[in-house]
């Protein structure tokens, strides 16, 4: 019986393709837990339809990226943080915080997700982070910590 996964099924298949499995898997567990659904002819065209939206959308966050990551090229990102007399972070900052000023600063919109850390920020001081587009291309941008 084909059907068409919903949702990732271990040892079965990926959301959103056509599989070909058990009638007794499909209609005793994944159509009435609503993890697959008959792959009818229209279904099927529904589901080729989102894959092309889809591949789409993740072009052009793509395209989005590899602009934000020239830009970003050779730039420095200042931050200010709480510290006590040591020069030692209240709390220490994370990618999302890296991110939240690279937004604020460059008006640059993008995930955390593309942020590495080379090391944990828990001082005041220059750091280096690695911006990257899942392997293909990254940049690094100096991270400037300083006292408020």
């Amino acid at each position: 019986m084909k059907v068409i996964l919903l949702q990732d099924i271990p040892n079965v298949g990926k959301k959103h393709e056509v599989k070909e499995v058990s009638a007794g898997l499909a209609r005793n567990f994944l159509i009435p837990r609503g993890k697959a659904e008959l792959a009818t002819e229209s279904a099927v065209q529904k589901i080729k339809i989102m894959g092309e939206k889809r591949e789409k959308e993740i072009e052009k966050k793509n395209t989005t990226l590899q602009n934000a990551l020239a830009t970003l090229k050779d730039k420095t990102i200042t931050m200010h943080a709480k510290t006590n007399e040591k020069g030692s972070l209240f709390a220490a900052i994370t990618e999302d915080d890296i991110a939240k000023a690279i937004r604020e600063q460059e008006k640059i919109d993008f995930s955390s997700s593309n942020i590495t850390l080379t090391e944990p920020i828990k001082k005041v001081g220059k750091y280096t982070a690695e911006i990257n587009d899942r392997g293909k291309s990254k940049e690094i941008i100096q991270v400037m910590i300083e006292a408020l």
